[in-house]
């Protein structure tokens, strides 16, 4: 009895050094080629390979070192985790064969890497383009308000305190051949900054991948949530702007709000005005943030563009809370010419209008009575006909209702009542009044 019982337990000894010794075998001829590959480049160091019954493989204290650029970038853990320990075993003939396990998550945890070395300022210098063409792009996820400061890079970062930027993250999905639901999730957490949480289910006809990559039926789109708590980015950032443009914390909020709604204009997007509150309530204090749909059953997705985009918001079942309260007003209007021109269709001049096909109720002055000011002249001429031309080509033509230190605001006149356009400074080339 006692011999089988040490003869079990000698099995099943063999049998976690004969798993894990594979999987790791596998995991370091993977390493050993990469190393061999980037050797001319960068040194990389990792100090363990560690696998479980659980599905899991990772390798843990991996640094790499370029050898042309100061700074080490360091991470703590990368990790792969599937269904189970047999899905490990057949993972790699799966991937020679273009075959996908049901289930993958991929992580990584704690990236770290000095904002004061090279390879921060390297990878900075591969998103930079031309400064005109970036100053005037449309970012709605940009800054605004914050002077020549359009996009947050290394030296803003350090301005606002950070000395490093650490990431972790877990991107991966998983396939219920039961319910048939594909489940892809995204997880992204940068210290003292923020962690986005992506999660999307869609409803699916097959029960495997295999199958699912090779069917011609499109899923299902079941529900989508995100969810982006801010840590701290967001204060440190308007504190940074703020003094930046001279101005207190909240003042500079608020005209980032502003810039931040002209734009989303100048770009057919027209916010309702809580909506626009919400935004500057998130830079000014953070929080947590949640946007989830959860569409009808029967939405024809190829059908959509005959719908307004509030029809489409109410079909979505759009839903959006800021710490815990739900925006009761999610209503918005799209304007088709403008958006044609961010897409793509910037060949032509296309007039800004109201979302009607009533024409302004402004008298049409004779062309000769419009005469040239600076932007910085249109405070005085408060209630003035006034003609505008931006950078973008677009033309708006009103009466010119307030002036701010960054914004020209001018009004239309439409059947129904009153559309207001704020114009940003910055983008007008041309602006006329009569008088």
């Amino acid at each position: 009895m006692k011999k089988l019982l040490w003869g079990i337990i000698l099995v099943a000894i063999a049998s976690v050094a004969s798993f894990k010794g594979y999987v790791g075998y596998q995991v370091y001829n993977q390493l050993s080629e990469i190393k061999e590959q980037l050797a001319p480049h960068a040194r990389i160091k990792y100090s363990w390979i560690f696998s479980d019954f659980d599905g899991t493989v990772g390798v843990s204290g991996i640094e790499i070192t370029p050898y042309l650029l100061k700074g080490t970038i360091s991470i703590d853990e990368v990790s792969l985790k599937l269904e189970d320990a047999s899905a490990l075993f057949k993972l790699k003939d799966n991937i020679s064969q273009r075959r996908l396990p049901d289930q993958m998550h991929f992580s990584i945890k704690n990236m770290s890497l000095p904002l004061d070395s090279e390879i921060a300022g390297l990878l900075n210098s591969l998103d930079e383009t031309d400064d005109g063409a970036s100053a005037n792009s449309f970012n709605p996820l940009g800054v605004y308000g914050c002077g020549d400061t359009v996009i947050v890079k290394n030296d803003e970062l350090k301005s606002m305190g950070y000395n490093k930027f650490t990431l972790s993250s877990d991107i991966g999905y998983r396939l219920d051949p039961m319910t048939k639901v594909l489940t892809i999730s995204s997880i992204v957490d940068s210290e003292s900054m923020g962690r986005s949480d992506i999660k999307v289910e869609l409803g699916v006809t097959e029960s495997s991948m295999d199958s699912l990559l090779t069917t011609p039926t499109l899923p299902i789109l079941n529900r989508a949530q995100w969810d982006f708590h801010d840590g701290g980015y967001f204060r440190r950032l308007s504190f940074f702007c703020g003094k930046k443009t001279g101005v207190e914390r909240t003042t500079y909020v608020a005209q980032a709000a502003q810039e931040w709604d002209a734009d989303l204009q100048d770009n057919g997007i027209t916010l309702n005005p809580s909506l626009v509150d919400t935004y500057r309530q998130y830079i000014l204090d953070g929080g947590l943030l949640n946007i989830s749909v959860t569409p009808d059953k029967d939405i024809d997705y190829s059908a959509l563009s005959l719908f307004s985009a509030n029809d489409i918001v109410s079909m979505l079942n759009l839903q959006i809370k800021l710490n815990g309260s739900l925006l009761p007003d999610l209503s918005l209007e799209l304007e088709e010419k403008k958006m044609a021109g961010f897409y793509g269709d910037s060949g032509s001049n296309v007039e800004l209008t109201a979302p009607s096909s009533a024409q302004p109720a402004i008298p049409q002055m004779p062309e000769k009575g419009y005469q040239d000011i600076l932007p910085e002249e249109a405070s005085d001429y408060l209630n003035f006909p006034v003609r505008v031309e931006l950078d973008s080509g677009k033309q708006v033509e009103g009466i010119i209702v307030s002036v701010d230190e960054f914004v020209v605001e001018v009004e239309q006149l439409v059947s129904g009542g009153k559309v207001s356009y704020p114009l940003r400074k910055r983008n007008i080339t041309l602006i006329s009044v009569w008088k």
